[in-house]
């Protein structure tokens, strides 16, 4: 028997509340969580917070970075799209000896963001009209900066748009070459149609050998995709 359209439209909306409301719920968990840890790390003298304006890094982001930093150990950082977890990465990496990397398109934003030093570098590099995959994307004007990254995190270009929505995938043309033989691999906002073509691109496109790879999607306020190498696998069970 067919159901009639209006039932389908409700069942619809009941659904889409269910999922909003199931989200909102696990990002106050890991808010309160991030808040304990927060408070429980001897190196982070400063704790960002999100925004409940939305636009940066979500309590379920910040809670997963900072347990990666806490309990993998990690030294050479690369984070593509500054934001909150800035200020958490760059904390860790001048009272440990790590280095972090920062790269984004925003000057003024990246001067806010992040203060270069021994351990921390910033780079300001612009946007430029690139193919990748058959895609026309707009991704950073420049080099991969040197050495490999046991951590990267890809938070950027900003890509909520249609017409930005795939300008993420400008990372395929770096990995897997920047890469640590053992390495974790964060992809934000991969609840979207873009992020969620770079995983995919991601898993087919990085060495099948490389130290049994596996990955879990943490949802917050949106989903962060998580690929780790047998190294850092800890970190995928939060």
């Amino acid at each position: 028997m067919r159901v009639p359209a209006f039932r389908q439209r409700l069942v619809g909306q009941l659904q889409r509340a269910n999922r909003r409301l199931n989200t909102a719920y696990l990002e106050v968990f890991y808010q309160t969580n991030y808040l304990d840890l927060a408070r429980r790390t001897d190196w982070l003298h400063h704790v960002p917070l999100a925004s409940p304006a939305g636009g940066t890094a979500s309590f379920a982001q910040l809670y997963v970075l900072l347990t990666v930093l806490r309990e993998a150990r990690v030294r050479h950082i690369l984070e593509l799209g500054v934001d909150q977890s800035s200020v958490i990465l760059d904390q860790y990496a001048n009272e440990t000896g790590a280095h972090a990397v920062h790269i984004d398109d925003d000057k003024r934003w990246l001067a806010r963001a992040v203060q270069s030093g021994p351990q921390v570098t910033a780079i300001h590099a612009p946007l430029r009209r690139t193919t990748v995959g058959g895609r026309s994307i707009d991704w950073y004007e420049c080099s991969p900066p040197p050495g490999r990254f046991d951590l990267v995190v890809v938070d950027g270009p900003l890509a909520c748009t249609a017409s930005t929505r795939f300008n993420r995938l400008g990372v395929l043309g770096w990995l897997p070459e920047a890469l640590a033989p053992e390495h974790l691999i964060a992809v934000d906002d991969s609840n979207r149609r873009g992020e969620r073509h770079l995983v995919r691109s991601l898993e087919n496109r990085l060495p099948e050998d490389s130290g049994n790879r596996q990955q879990r999607e943490i949802t917050g306020a949106n989903t962060l995709t998580v690929m780790a190498t047998a190294r850092f696998d800890s970190v995928l069970y939060l």
